[in-house]
């Protein structure tokens, strides 16, 4: 089985860097408790991935280090005296496993990750053309992992592809041998890979579509949204020996979510998604299980687009119970939430239970608001809401909070924004805040709302937030644009290619 296993680990091991390697850049990351989040965000922390990572790498570094006693390796000084360049570490990695151990190997896609998240942009490492040669080779690398290198390599590609995405995305939308995504998705649905392993991937997958197809259409996406939930479904039949992968699914589902609010079929994928995964939350036990399922149907109710219009009111005689809901699911969804509140359940403790009912109140406030006409309708014409209070808290709920530096924050006032930052968590993990402050691109990702739009609810705590330059549409971009509209075509010929050749149209040579 593989080192990133179900392990319960209580304390993170000490992780021996390099003299030329930040030990705090090692033994934090995705996994790790980080005082910069509050909120729903904290409680997110990916199986304690880096917990299990730290411990994994102390362990080769001992084992280096006692035969490093007994006998002189020159291969070893020089692979560490490169460990501060991205280009060296990748160039170190292509060599043959005779010069480079898996141990080794290990080593430097863990030091490689780090370096990336640190850095806010790449542009001082290369030029457009080493960065594309750099990435394919980096994609080689993780077509090759094997065991433990695997969620490492997976982890460092996609935090290489989304920290420079605008150079990235013309290298994936122009060039048909960056097929990341479809490399995924096949491995996602390759059960010889160790679970624990392929939950990792999932998030890969879907932050990596996130931010490709990001302002986009949809198109393409619906097809990994029914590919995500179909999985799902395929392991709800025994849920408490596939929970990291349900978790993680459910957070995938969201974050595409998210990417198809201007999808023609919106409202139709999200009635089918609520309607074949409800029982996740109202006949499931798992905390793990319901709480991100609870998120999900916060998020469906929040973006589904209702057709209400501008200076639409009320009849007099207009009854609650006549609005023409298109969840029939509400009642059962919000009693569940209500026993989830009170649920005082002797197996948690106390931390969980209050984390728990938080999150449970936040998600029967969203739905409880957007269930009733009345106060969408108030709200979509900006009006003080005249309803009861509890809807009312709609307008000042805050999800979760990140710091950017100390005097600058971010509020999440939305389940759409908290799905997109999840994904940046795990790609970015304690490097979250140099990216975000300091990469406009990632920036306007999360800050990005659903346009039909009831909400203005993602919004800085602090003036200088204001700034232009921090607030520039990205639709302004026209590069960005284009790697998007290239990003689409790209997926289709990359579908299609795959269907020919499954079918046989095309010839060895064309299909290799």
């Amino acid at each position: 089985m593989s080192e990133f296993g179900h392990k319960r680990i209580h304390s993170p091991a000490a992780f021996k860097a390099s003299s030329k390697t930040t030990s705090r850049s090692a033994s934090r990351g995705p996994g790790s408790d980080d005082q910069d989040h509050d909120g729903l965000l904290s409680d997110i922390n990916f199986g304690n991935l880096d917990e299990i990572i730290s411990l994994r790498l102390n362990t080769l570094l001992n084992d280096d280090d006692n035969n490093s006693s007994s006998a002189k390796d020159g291969s070893k000084d020089t692979v560490r005296l490169k460990l501060n360049s991205i280009p060296e570490i990748i160039k170190t990695l292509q060599k043959s496993r005779n010069e480079v151990s898996s141990n080794d190997r290990e080593l430097l896609l863990n030091q490689l990750y780090n370096l990336i998240i640190r850095k806010p942009t790449l542009d001082s490492d290369y030029d457009d053309y080493e960065y594309e040669q750099d990435l394919l080779n980096l994609l080689k690398v993780f077509q090759s992992a094997k065991s433990n290198e695997l969620v490492l390599a997976d982890r460092a590609i996609t935090a290489f592809i989304i920290s420079n995405i605008d150079e990235a995305g013309a290298v994936y939308s122009e060039d048909k041998s960056m097929n990341i995504l479809s490399l995924l998705e096949k491995k996602i649905a390759d059960t010889n890979i160790p679970t624990s392993s392929r939950q990792y991937l999932i998030y890969s997958y879907t932050s990596l579509a996130l931010v490709i197809y990001d302002e986009s259409s949809g198109y393409g996406v619906d097809e990994m949204f029914e590919f995500l939930l179909e999985t799902l479904l395929g392991l709800a039949a025994d849920i408490g020996e596939n929970i990291s992968l349900i978790t993680a699914l459910v957070y995938g589902l969201g974050a595409l979510l998210t990417v198809l609010v201007e999808h023609s079929n919106l409202n139709e994928l999200i009635e089918n998604m609520v309607d074949s995964t409800v029982d996740l939350l109202t006949d499931c036990d798992y905390l793990e299980v319901t709480k991100p399922m609870a998120m999900l149907f916060g998020l469906a109710y929040e973006i589904y687009n209702y057709d209400d219009e501008l200076g639409e009111t009320l009849d007099d005689d207009f009854d609650p119970l006549d609005d023409a809901l298109p969840f029939t699911n509400t009642y059962q969804l919000t009693t569940r939430l209500e026993e989830l509140i009170k649920s005082s359940s002797k197996k948690l403790s106390k931390k969980d239970k209050k984390e728990g009912r938080s999150l449970f109140r936040d998600v029967l406030t969203t739905i409880n608001f957007y269930s009733d006409k009345e106060a969408r309708l108030n709200k979509l014409s900006s009006k003080k809401l005249n309803v009861e209070d509890d809807y009312a808290s709609q307008d000042e709920l805050v999800l979760s909070h990140i710091k950017l530096s100390k005097s600058r924050s971010l509020a999440v006032k939305s389940w759409f924004a908290f799905f997109r930052l999840i994904q940046l968590k795990w790609v970015f993990g304690s490097g979250i805040h140099t990216q975000l402050a300091n990469n406009s691109r990632l920036s306007k990702i999360i800050r990005d709302k659903p346009t039909g739009d009831y909400a203005n609810k993602f919004k800085s705590n602090n003036e200088e937030d204001e700034e232009p330059e921090y607030w520039t549409d990205s639709r302004q971009n026209k590069l960005t644009h284009k790697k998007k509209d290239l990003a689409i075509d790209h997926r289709r010929m990359e579908k299609l290619h795959i269907s020919l050749d499954q079918t046989g149209v095309l010839g060895d040579d064309e299909g290799a």
